[in-house]
């Protein structure tokens, strides 16, 4: 038998156990900051274990504005880019999520720039590393064709139009110099929309903008000073700071994870050069003259297959920077 002192304290043998028992109690009272990351190209569709797909991480921003359990939010971003109608769509549902009220932190990693800082700009407080590559507020269109490649293969290609431009954005030849001016067009008001997104998001007038946009990429700490980053910091940081825009100190942590297909699962391990694996699968995959020659090429491929906006036009930063 234990006795018990009454004017002592803490003297229960399951104090400990109580004590873990309110603290989980409080945290399920708080509700839970869901941390959800966009990591790589921002491609349109659902994408893959390599980019970040639009439809993708806009219905999982969506599932979290449904779910009330959720007390703010902290996007994590690491990226460059890439399809502009992707990140609108990205960019809306987070515009969305702001305005049912529950908080969005967006904490950057090592870039966010163009369609990386369009889907942030949104967001209730941005935090940065000193270093991120951050901003490169601009547009451009990109139109494929293989006109050239099917002369040199004796390939051609017919077919009926019902309009004018029923064939725009063909691949099978040259855009025209009246085509080209609708895609300037496209690329010109999405540069205007990109200014105001950011100015809303921001609370920075359009003309201000338009002085630290057209394309310019700015560090981190150089960002915070001309108004696009709140303040310096990493995700620990930005999870802090949803909790204290939520009210909700002793919140839980959930992650949203990204979805894998198998395929996909069955691919990457092909191409890795994994240290654990079976010995004779890493010596089978040395041999084979096709798999080297496509891992070779994998990443200008997987870079390619990225470029897919239904429009062809892109906010994406220009230029790969490599801090070592």
């Amino acid at each position: 038998m234990i006795m018990v002192n009454p004017s002592d304290k803490f003297r229960s043998p399951n104090m400990p156990v109580r004590l873990i028992l309110l603290r989980a109690m409080g945290r399920l009272r708080d509700g839970k900051i869901a941390v959800i990351y966009a990591e790589g190209e921002i491609v349109d569709g659902w994408g893959d274990n390599q980019n970040v797909g639009g439809d993708r991480l806009a219905k999982n921003l969506r599932d979290l504005r449904g779910d009330k359990s959720i007390k703010a939010v902290v996007l994590r971003i690491n990226s460059p880019g890439g399809s502009a109608f992707a990140s609108d769509i990205v960019a809306r549902e987070v515009g969305l999520l702001k305005q049912s009220g529950v908080p969005v932190v967006v904490s950057m990693g090592d870039v966010a720039a163009s369609g990386g800082y369009y889907i942030a700009a949104r967001g209730n407080k941005i935090i940065a590393n000193p270093a991120t590559i951050t901003g490169s507020i601009g547009v451009f269109g990109l139109h494929f064709n293989y006109q050239e490649l099917a002369k040199k293969i004796n390939l051609g290609t017919d077919g009926v139009k019902t309009s004018r431009y029923s064939d725009l954005f063909s691949s099978h030849r040259a855009a025209n110099a009246e085509e080209m001016a609708i895609v300037q067009k496209m690329v010109d008001q999405v540069y205007q929309d990109f200014l105001n997104v950011v100015s809303e998001g921001r609370k920075i007038e359009p003309a201000q903008v338009h002085e630290i946009a057209q394309g310019r990429v700015w560090l981190g700490v150089n960002a915070k000073e001309v108004g696009l980053v709140d303040k310096m910091g990493g995700l620990v940081d930005a999870i802090t700071l949803a909790r204290e825009l939520a009210k909700k100190p002793d919140a839980s942590i959930v992650q949203v994870p990204s979805l894998y297909s198998g395929r996909e699962n069955i691919l990457q391990k092909l191409l890795s050069d994994e240290e654990n694996e079976n010995p004779v699968f890493v010596k089978a995959k040395q041999n084979d003259p096709a798999l080297q020659i496509l891992k070779a090429h994998m990443n200008f491929l997987n870079r390619v297959g990225s470029l897919n906006d239904p429009k062809g036009v892109y906010l994406r930063c220009p230029v790969e920077i490599e801090v070592r």
